[in-house]
């Protein structure tokens, strides 16, 4: 039994819209200080000329820099949802092996949401990149339980359900993850807001 589940309401509708249109209102990475505001301004002065620091970002997106920098297979993931707006990543692991190499540890990035548009947003996109071959393993946006908070918590992970997986494989994947992530999360976006706009008008 199939059971509409599209929203009627104008407010809701228009609430939607609105946190779609905060996505595509985001600045892309090349205008923005992503080494941490170096002062070296480029020669339109729009941005500085180093591009990405990765080590200096390992340190920055971690609540605990000293302890606790984020690790290097899963930063530029992490980096990728830090861009989204509001979505704030608040825990990652890049995926470990066991003392025989075997997958002990899964990748997977936790991140805290205000915008519920973008968790269905993040697993559409995540689906059509894998219809598209980009990415070598199905990933899927996963409800967290963390502790007594109320505020919504997601994880973005791969979906391993048999056969054989390497770690090397899923960090190509969220290197792939990383460079076409935005991307489509615009491009499906652009096209939700379109159907958004129908109903509103037929409403």
């Amino acid at each position: 039994m199939l059971i509409s589940f599209e929203a009627r309401d104008r407010e809701v509708i228009e609430t939607q819209r609105s946190d779609l249109q905060g996505l595509l209102a985001q600045s892309s990475v090349s205008s923005r200080k992503p080494c941490g505001n170096c002062g070296s301004a480029s020669a339109t002065g729009s941005a500085c000329g180093c591009g990405l620091d990765w080590s200096r970002l390992a340190r920055q997106l971690s609540s605990d820099p000293e302890r606790f920098p984020i690790e290097a297979g899963i930063l530029p993931l992490v980096f990728a949802l830090s861009e989204v707006p509001a979505l704030s990543p608040c825990w990652s692991c890049e995926g470990h092996l066991d003392a025989e190499g075997r997958l002990h540890r899964l990748p997977s990035v936790w991140f805290t949401c205000h915008a519920l548009a973008y968790p269905s947003l993040l697993a559409e996109a995540l689906a059509a990149l894998s219809a598209k071959r980009v990415l070598k393993h199905t990933w899927q946006v996963a409800a967290v339980h963390c502790g007594s908070q109320f505020e919504p918590v997601f994880a973005i992970e791969p979906r391993i359900d048999a056969g054989d997986v390497s770690l090397s494989g899923l960090h190509a994947d969220i290197l792939a993850l990383a460079a076409n992530l935005r991307d489509r999360m615009h491009s499906l976006a652009a096209a939700h807001i379109a159907r958004l706009d129908a109903r509103l008008l037929a409403a």
